[in-house]
């Protein structure tokens, strides 16, 4: 299950920085991607460009259709909630969902999952919410990706949403890679659908994926969905999920705020 999928982050942006880049995206004042690729399909043609033809490792192995890479981080044995220290992800569930699963460590990385309340977390099929706080690599990482004119949200976004295309035994339709900023917060949000995923779901399983970078941790939102049968596969081409609905986890992740850290506000709601 996707629970227990999370790697040092460390080693593997020191593994990538190994690689220089050939050219530089366009760059903004605020050393960001620049302004008219943000949002379009040219954000996501530049960033594949950019990053293509290099021998990259996998940066994020977290949970995203096809990625499942199971990891002992998160032990089963922390499944029960726990009160998490400093800055989080405020992100409050569909309504009607419940917590069906919590891991990692309340002063560190940590996940915790919901479904809806009629859902069993090993075999859901209505709904799937993810929410994952990640620790950032050291500074010295940081510097040389600043240096590079890269976000650490979108290169954690473009590796995951590759590797999920790679590995979907079937045919994966993408959601195009597009930032956002909202609330003071930088998201990355991409995502996709694969048509052949397993037994878990064997008509397939799609996720809109969105990376926030906080002020001390990367956050990552996930929210799942799976056809329940052979018809509903073939509703709602490509990515098989009414467009309402798709737009309603899209405007929820926008509606993320930072809380709990220095100088943010107290949080409402804690994983």
């Amino acid at each position: 299950m996707p629970r227990r999928n999370s790697v040092s982050l460390q080693w593997l942006f020191r593994k990538y920085l190994r690689w220089t880049p050939r050219t530089p995206l366009p760059s903004h004042p605020s050393g960001c991607i620049s302004r008219q690729a943000v949002t379009s399909k040219a954000l996501s043609r530049e960033i594949e460009l950019r990053f293509k033809s290099y021998a990259l490792s996998v940066i994020y192995l977290v949970p995203v259709l096809a990625v499942l890479t199971p990891h002992t981080g998160y032990a089963a044995e922390n499944a029960a909630p726990f009160l998490v220290v400093g800055e989080q992800l405020a992100h409050p569930p569909p309504e009607g969902w419940k917590r069906a699963w919590t891991g990692g460590q309340a002063d560190g990385s940590y996940i915790v999952e919901f479904i809806p309340a009629t859902e069993n977390i090993d075999a859901w099929r209505q709904g799937y919410l993810a929410i994952e706080r990640l620790e950032y690599p050291g500074k010295d990482v940081l510097q040389r990706l600043a240096e590079r004119n890269m976000k650490v949200s979108d290169l954690a976004l473009y590796q995951l949403t590759s590797k999920a295309k790679e590995t979907c035994p079937g045919q994966h339709t993408a959601i195009e890679h597009k930032r956002y900023q909202s609330s003071g917060v930088s998201f990355a949000v991409g995502g996709g659908f694969c048509d052949l995923y397993g037994p878990a779901a064997p008509y397939g399983e799609g996720s809109v994926v969105a990376f926030a970078e906080g002020k001390n941790y990367l956050f990552r939102i996930q929210y799942g969905w799976r056809p329940q049968s052979i018809q509903a596969r073939e509703d709602n081409l490509p990515l098989r999920i009414p467009p309402k609905k798709l737009q309603e986890y899209l405007d929820a992740i926008r509606m993320s705020s930072l809380c709990g850290g220095p100088e943010q506000p107290v949080c409402k709601i804690s994983p």
